[in-house]
């Protein structure tokens, strides 16, 4: 081999690392066009299963929802959640939910009565994720508006069962918006809060599934 032969090869070798090493070097994330960044929390085609508990409960199954000067005693469970999102594009999603809260009172210390007074709401959400704005790998901070429709229903009767139960029902039309943030744990289950009053509760948690 000549000296121009071994010297051309040489050259070749080392345009060759060099591009390589180019290949692995990460693009910086804000250098990317914003079509094509992605911190990988969402995409197309995600799914999004969540379950959660609401604080600050205003569905009407709280403490405060009957009179306190004649309240024996109080069991509440919920707002309980359950949530499924489906991703339309790279940041947008869809989604639907469900929100269910329980209440048991027992009142009038001198003819006890038992009253029982049930919350259901349901509705759609559209979200805007920030999987393009937000460099954090496992963080999905989204934002959302949300339209639903809310039942309350109450029925007392004796404590003891007997006599005419009686049952009074509220029905209205739910606004919502939405900020909440999900950080992924390990790949697929994650856990999450959101901001958002939805005449269930002002803040719920939980956890997400992610396929």
């Amino acid at each position: 081999m000549t000296t121009a032969q071994l010297t051309g090869a040489l050259c070749m070798v080392l345009l060759g690392s060099n591009a390589a090493l180019h290949a692995q070097t990460p693009v910086d994330f804000y250098d990317q066009p914003y079509k094509e960044r992605n911190n990988g929390t969402f995409d197309r085609g995600t799914q999004i299963l969540t379950f959660g508990y609401g604080l600050g409960n205003t569905s009407g199954t709280g403490y405060l929802n009957v009179n306190l000067e004649e309240k024996i005693s109080h069991t509440n469970v919920g707002p309980i959640y359950l949530k499924y999102e489906y991703g339309l594009a790279d940041a947008i999603g869809l989604g639907v939910y469900g929100a269910y809260a329980y209440a048991k009172d027992q009142m009038n210390k001198a003819s006890p009565k038992d009253y029982r007074t049930n919350a259901l709401s349901f509705g759609v959400n559209g979200f805007y994720h920030f999987n393009k704005l937000i460099q954090v790998e496992n963080l999905d901070c989204y934002a959302g508006i949300g339209l639903g429709f809310k039942t309350v229903s109450v029925k007392s009767q004796p404590t003891d069962g007997t006599g005419t139960e009686s049952k009074v029902s509220d029905n209205t039309g739910v606004f919502s918006l939405r900020l909440g943030a999900r950080y992924y744990i390990v790949s697929g289950f994650g856990a999450y809060f959101e901001f958002g009053p939805d005449k269930m509760s002002a803040l719920n948690v939980g956890l997400s599934f992610k396929w």
